[in-house]
């Protein structure tokens, strides 16, 4: 902990003593930091040409093995305003890289006041629960919300102009929410059973009336699941009839692929769960999302 604190510190001081790295494109806007591109998202809708976005975990990256650069670093120390999830999602990193700075005013946590659900593994519980709130609409709105607020605080001559913003897109979140029901209404309840390849959907199941069986990847906290952990997750989708395997765009579908070959259930790839997709893709936002993950979901256990 010490050595990577004193990493961070020196990392911060370079970054900040060089003009190799212009991480701003303009100075005339609000400078904001989004740790993950869900928040970015949000942050357009809500905020739109106000705002100068960075985001830190960029398009297809995987929170558990993110490592930041020394860009990543100068981006944070020179920024207006920072907006990250919180319930540790974004690890020891970034609470080492907001020691290094004056970051105690400018820090919105945006998943504050969601319940968490509890996120136990076989060798260590997560004490803050599951971070993957946006994974729930109402999560998200909640999200909004938050964002807005700190909008507001930083920025508050622009006030009307965020929170017309942010109710015209809770508006559309509401709408998305009656999609993605009317999407799922196809898979029978017997077969509402999601096996994943990391812990990703838990609010998803919860809103919309799934039971997660089981999860392959992240079954430990420095390892891949050893061979009796995966024979307790083919014996689990043996039992409860489990229809489909899920993969995700961020995560390695080896263990997944094994599991289906070894179960004959049909493997279903790529949800989108740690990251949005690329421009161009259909994650691209948040909304096109959670539409896309719903109907692979629905035609992978209808």
């Amino acid at each position: 902990m010490k050595k990577l604190f004193i990493v961070f510190i020196l990392l911060f001081l370079l970054a900040g003593c060089t003009d190799i790295l212009n991480v701003w494109k303009t100075k005339d806007k609000i400078r904001a930091v989004a740790t993950t591109t869900f928040i970015a998202d949000f942050l357009k809708n809500i905020a739109g040409d106000h705002l100068e976005v960075n985001v830190i975990m960029k398009e297809g990256s995987n929170h558990h093995a993110f490592e930041p650069t020394i860009r990543d670093a100068r981006i944070i120390g020179t920024s207006d305003i920072i907006f990250i999830n919180g319930m540790s999602l974004e690890g020891e990193w970034l609470g080492q890289m907001l020691i290094s700075i004056d970051s105690e005013d400018k820090v919105v946590v945006t998943a504050e006041g969601i319940q968490s659900r509890p996120l136990v593994h076989t060798d260590h519980v997560h004490a803050d629960g599951d971070p993957h709130v946006w994974h729930s609409t109402i999560n998200a709105q909640m999200v909004v919300d938050n964002i807005t607020r700190g909008l507001v605080a930083y920025d508050p001559d622009n006030r009307a102009f965020y929170e017309a913003n942010a109710e015209a897109y809770n508006a559309q979140l509401d709408e998305l929410t009656e999609q993605v029901e009317a999407i799922l209404a196809v898979v029978p309840t017997e077969r509402r059973k999601l096996v994943t390849s990391h812990e990703a959907f838990g609010y998803f199941a919860d809103q919309f009336g799934f039971e997660v069986i089981g999860t392959i990847i992240i079954a430990t906290q420095s390892q891949e699941p050893d061979r009796r952990q995966m024979q307790s997750i083919i014996e689990r989708i043996a039992y409860f009839e489990v229809p489909a395997i899920f993969t995700e765009t961020t995560m390695n579908s080896r263990l997944a692929e094994q599991i289906a070959n070894e179960t004959g259930v049909q493997l279903v790839p790529n949800l989108y769960s740690d990251s949005l997709g690329t421009l161009g893709t259909e994650g691209d936002t948040y909304i096109k999302m959670m539409l896309y993950n719903a109907r692979t979901i629905a035609a992978g256990l209808s």
